[in-house]
């Protein structure tokens, strides 16, 4: 996996011809769609990692909510269905005519919300004088977040001093 912000145009590419041998036809994929493509299913994987009962599968509509609406060719949901990325997995027992869909591995799903995160507050956000404020994140302290705070540590295209950041909020609580 490159290690820029999103999956690089190589990696891919190396992936759909590895999915793709033998068959007559190839998927391309350009720099702009991996793009949005990344920054969109990092927030769908986060929103994923955030609500326990959805952190593995995960409804249509939620995918639709962050990839949007599945049937034309263009469109974010048909693209990471094509490559494999989400898969769908079941049906919505309520609604047959609603999916229920996983990503390829829960090691994606840690990999795209580590992606998606910019900011170390995200992780951990002290209000000192209100813990309990809406804005406070204590994510860090959680071992739900524990893979996905090591990926995002690991990141080589982030700065520095936002992990510095981090790390000396955390020293400042004891």
């Amino acid at each position: 996996v490159s290690q820029s912000r999103y999956l690089s145009p190589q990696f891919v590419n190396s992936l759909l011809h590895w999915q793709n041998e033998g068959k007559k036809y190839r998927l391309s994929v350009t720099s702009k769609q991996l793009k949005q493509l990344n920054h969109q299913i990092g927030k769908l994987a986060q929103y994923c990692w955030d609500h326990e009962l959805t952190r593995f599968r995960f409804h249509e509509d939620i995918v639709c909510k962050f990839l949007g609406e599945q049937g034309n060719d263009s469109s974010l949901f048909n693209l990471v269905l094509k490559l494999g990325w989400l898969n769908k997995v079941g049906e919505d027992v309520n609604n047959k005519n609603k999916n229920i869909y996983a990503f390829f591995h829960p090691s994606f799903t840690e990999y795209f919300a580590a992606v998606g995160i910019e900011d170390s507050r995200f992780f951990f956000n002290h209000i000192s004088y209100n813990p309990n404020h809406s804005r406070a994140s204590y994510r860090i302290f959680d071992t739900q977040w524990r893979e996905v705070f090591l990926l995002w540590l690991g990141r080589e295209d982030l700065a520095k001093s936002k992990k510095n950041r981090l790390i000396n909020a955390l020293t400042l609580l004891s």
